[in-house]
């Protein structure tokens, strides 16, 4: 039996391609991380923190955030609404609140915990 084979091919512009492909990859857009990094600067002069790491990356629609503060060793302890409140201070600036952002926000002493 001889067996016809057929391909179709299906135009798809470049861009969507590449933006598929990013997505899966998940690469990390420079303005939406160039963003984020402002803000995080921003909050480490603001409270005295050493420094700060953050993760950015696109998924589909989705933005996934991390973010972590080093704080001093022997600062003295906050209370959890204090932290609260500053984590509310870093959403909203960063904005996007909804369903397609994940934030994840963390403050440690340790540098190697937050790499």
């Amino acid at each position: 039996m001889l067996a016809l084979v057929c391909l179709v091919i299906i135009p798809i512009p470049i861009g969507t391609v590449r933006q598929a492909l990013a997505d899966v990859l998940l690469v990390t857009p420079a303005d939406l991380k160039q963003e984020v990094d402002r803000v995080a600067q921003a909050i480490v002069a603001r409270y005295g923190f050493l420094s700060h790491r953050a993760y950015v990356a696109r998924v589909g629609r989705g933005r996934q955030i991390e973010l972590y503060f080093i704080a001093p060793r022997g600062w003295p302890p906050k209370r959890l609404e204090d932290w609260d409140r500053i984590r509310d201070e870093i959403g909203l600036a960063i904005g996007g609140e909804g369903p397609d952002r994940w934030l994840t926000i963390a403050f440690t002493t340790d540098h190697e915990w937050a790499d």
